[in-house]
């Protein structure tokens, strides 16, 4: 089952970012950080 990042609060979204390779400590929101992980879509 996919994961729903609309359902995870900050700090699960901060961990998933680390666990990524994503910087999270500069987001402001739980909203910036679910674009972080967003997949990103192929043009």
């Amino acid at each position: 089952m996919p994961l729903k990042l609309g359902n995870l609060d900050i700090r699960e979204l901060q961990d998933l970012c680390r666990d990524k390779g994503i910087p999270y400590k500069d987001a402001s929101s739980a909203e910036e950080l679910r674009k972080r992980l967003a997949p990103k879509k192929p043009k």
